[in-house]
């Protein structure tokens, strides 16, 4: 048996037939995306089984063909066999790298230089860290370690900015390729959407993937492919599935590694790193619309239900003078919620990049206290003086549940709890059903801190 490491690949070779069809069946996974209608729910028969590992005639014994990122994989599955390992990847030297790389401006943590020197000794793989735990000074000072040239993909032109600011105040120059930017550095931030006005990526040797739950998609998966990547890192506070690997992890997974260092929430509460959340459910149960379609209930349930969207404008009055942040699905839904709410600003996907950050620099310097926003703010940017957060979005999805969540847990000196609110939705079984997952996933991440919370009280 024989194991081949390539920068993007890993060929396993062995005479056992079976073995290896074992091996790839445990790298298949489903593929359901085409086997649910709304209309005629789910068939099984349009379920597409995606295999990881393919064969491949590359040497002269039956061999898979398997992405490096299951690595972690192969080598626990031949612990008990006697093998050959042939590693023909760029060897990580210790003397290349700074695993006390400093920042200016700041004291990195414990559990950060822990992360960075794990990072360092990896060729691939994930840092799992909840909202304001400092992420991204773990990949800035990461990026100030290595000796050669890094880029850093974003899938939002703010992300991209804000990181761009702070690794300036941090002491390190980077360039920046956004939007009506190119401006390429030793280190290069950049977005997703803008990775076509760079010449040549075979120039940068690293990659470091920020917000890493979306590098399934199309975009990251074309660069993740290319051959060169010596190092892959990826950053996110919800980068899989918690409980079963599925196709959207498997493809994270294969490419950049599997998750290497895990910074769990709750001790970080404990030691007032992150903001305590105190998450108040508020029970809806009007209008009955439990015989309606689920677009329909969505529509007139959560965003043109009057009497949910004056709670929340009830929310605001009862925390007037307080900071508050409001999240909504739909622009429309935000529309609704900002007429109860004159003084409130409002941005979404139309709203101009620069705009986009003069509204957040005005809320956080408190020129207004109550900013809506409509998908736009629910992942990764980083807002300190949230001191309540409302969740109007509703929805299932653990990512988004995590992420709207993780908007209000930047901690200051000053703030080191913060007031949730999200709607027990009992209008329709399939909002109601998605109101318990929720929860579910709060408690599941390390927020336990939930009650139930009557609107009678605002």
């Amino acid at each position: 048996m024989k194991v081949t490491l390539e920068n993007n690949f890993l060929v396993l070779a062995d005479s056992d037939i079976d073995f290896l069809e074992e091996v790839q069946e445990a790298l298949t996974f489903n593929d359901t995306s085409k086997a649910f209608s709304p209309y005629k729910g789910f068939d099984k028969n349009k379920i597409i089984k995606v295999k990881f590992a393919e064969w491949t005639d590359s040497s002269d014994i039956p061999s898979l063909k398997i992405p490096i990122g299951f690595h972690y994989f192969i080598k626990r599955i031949l612990k008990e066999y006697k093998h050959e390992i042939i590693d023909n990847r760029p060897k990580i030297i210790s003397e290349h790298v700074d695993e006390d790389a400093v920042l200016s401006g700041i004291e990195l943590r414990d559990y950060q230089k822990d992360a960075i020197k794990t990072a360092l000794r990896s060729y691939r793989g994930i840092i799992r860290a909840p909202a304001g735990s400092g992420k991204t000074e773990v990949f800035l000072a990461i990026l100030k370690t290595l000796k050669s040239r890094s880029l850093v993909l974003f899938n939002r032109v703010n992300l991209a900015q804000q990181t761009f600011n702070r690794a300036n105040k941090r002491g390190l120059d980077v360039g920046l390729v956004q939007g009506g930017t190119t401006s390429e550095g030793w280190a290069t931030l950049a977005t997703i959407q803008s990775i076509e006005k760079i010449d040549s990526l075979k120039k940068y040797k690293n990659l470091i993937i920020d917000e890493a739950h979306f590098a399934s998609g199309t975009s990251y998966q074309k660069i993740l492919k290319k051959k060169h990547w010596e190092r892959v890192y990826g950053f996110s506070a919800t980068p899989l599935s918690p409980n079963k690997v599925k196709l959207k992890d498997a493809k994270i997974i294969s490419l950049m590694g599997p998750v290497i260092f895990d910074v769990e929430a709750r001790p970080l509460i404990e030691r007032e790193i992150i903001a305590k959340p105190e998450i108040r459910f508020i029970t809806i149960n009007q209008p009955d619309v439990e015989d309606y379609t689920y677009k329909m209930a969505e529509k007139v349930a959560l965003t043109h239900n009057k009497f949910r969207n004056g709670i929340i404008s009830k929310i605001v009055e009862y925390h007037k003078g307080e900071n508050i942040l409001i999240l909504s699905k739909y622009i429309e839904q935000g529309e609704n919620i900002l007429e109860l709410i004159p003084d409130a600003y409002f941005i979404y996907n139309d709203t101009k990049p620069k705009r986009r950050m003069e509204l957040i620099e005005e809320f956080e310097k408190e020129k207004f206290t109550t900013l809506v926003a409509a998908r736009i703010l629910d992942y990764g940017i980083d807002i300190k003086n949230i001191d309540v957060l409302v969740i109007a979005s509703a929805g299932k999805g653990f990512i988004a549940t995590i992420q709207r969540l993780g908007r209000g847990l930047r901690a200051t000196d000053e703030k080191k709890s913060v007031i949730v609110y999200d709607f027990k939705d009992d209008t329709h079984r399939s909002l109601y059903r998605h109101y318990r997952q929720r929860k579910k996933t709060y408690t599941q991440f390390g927020f336990d801190n939930i009650k139930e919370f009557d609107h009678g009280q605002l």
